[in-house]
């Protein structure tokens, strides 16, 4: 695994269920993005979603795990597939920056996640992977489009 690169100013957010001891050498940082969603009143709360940087649906864990994930042998699926299992990057760093929850529309999704896109360029991130996913509507409603 690379060390934490010089440049990074990056930070690892404590909120519900996630305490900032959670990041470690592979995860150097973590944010929550929840701003318009709290604008418009709409409420982030257990037993739907968790209001701080942790995975409660497991989507962005399995892609970042997909992406970059850790060496780990001796593993198997139910005793088929017996082998190693890596990412595709494994001796990367990664930065989670969680921008989806249960109660989330498409504006505050979308302006939550240019504010996301914004804090992780500042941060020092090097490389973006998004994978989003919204109801269809008009490009002139989306301002991630715009």
């Amino acid at each position: 695994m690379l060390p934490v690169p010089r440049r990074w100013r990056g930070a690892c957010e404590s909120g519900t269920e996630f305490n900032s001891s959670n990041c470690n050498p592979k995860l150097i940082g973590a944010r929550s993005f929840s701003k318009a969603v709290k604008q418009l009143n709409l409420t982030i709360s257990l037993p739907d979603d968790y209001d701080s940087p942790r995975d409660y649906f497991g989507h962005g864990t399995h892609t970042s795990s997909i992406a970059a994930g850790s060496l780990v042998e001796n593993v198997d699926y139910f005793g088929y597939a017996k082998g190693t299992a890596t990412g595709i990057a494994p001796l990367t760093n990664l930065a989670m920056y969680k921008v989806l929850f249960a109660n989330s529309t498409i504006g505050a999704t979308a302006s939550d996640t240019l504010a996301a896109m914004d804090q992780a360029i500042e941060d020092g991130v090097d490389l973006m992977s998004l994978s989003l996913g919204f109801p269809e509507n008009s490009s002139v409603d989306n301002p991630i489009l715009l």
